[in-house]
């Protein structure tokens, strides 16, 4: 008698797809100004771009407001103004081709570290009409005298910090 064993294999591929997400912590405020700070010490304007709000507000008295960088329809320094991300960033190119791309990076990078501070800001309307509590603060003593820098940078729906609001006189 002769038996036949059949054995009958059943393979069942089984295809695991698996998703790996990555968490990435969003950057909070203070590292979002000081990547800001190095961007814009480096005078790479298009990298700029990602840290600005669409609307940004330049406050009364910025260099920016004069009338050779065409910016302001008035070229008034007195009052503030609600300017467009992308032709502030061309007021900037123009300021850092006017000083030469090398000057610039020498004269920034020669800001000595402890002038440059965070902060957040703890008062509405403090350091300046715009700043809101909680806003994030990149202060800058720029010169010998009294320039200062000041950038605030807003959480956004987005939970993104950008720079909304500007006072700044190189």
């Amino acid at each position: 008698m002769k038996f036949c064993l059949t054995y009958a294999m059943s393979i069942t591929c089984v295809i695991v797809s698996c998703s790996i997400s990555l968490a990435v912590e969003p950057l909070n405020g203070e590292q979002t100004a000081r990547g800001f700070w190095s961007t814009l010490a480096e005078g790479n304007v298009p990298e700029l771009k990602k840290y600005y709000a669409e609307k940004v507000i330049l406050k009364a008295g910025s260099e920016l407001l004069k009338s050779r960088w065409e910016l302001s329809p008035k070229a008034d320094r007195l009052v503030d103004l609600s300017i467009d991300r992308d032709l502030l960033l061309s007021g900037y190119q123009k300021l850092i081709d006017a000083a030469g791309q090398e000057r610039w990076t020498n004269l920034t990078s020669s800001i000595k570290l402890e002038k440059i501070r965070v902060s957040s800001v703890t008062k509405d309307g403090m350091p300046f009409e715009g700043a809101k509590q909680h806003d994030v603060m990149l202060s800058i003593n720029a010169g010998p005298g009294d320039d200062r820098l000041i950038y605030l940078f807003r959480k956004s729906e987005e939970n993104r910090w950008l720079l909304v609001v500007e006072s700044t006189d190189y």
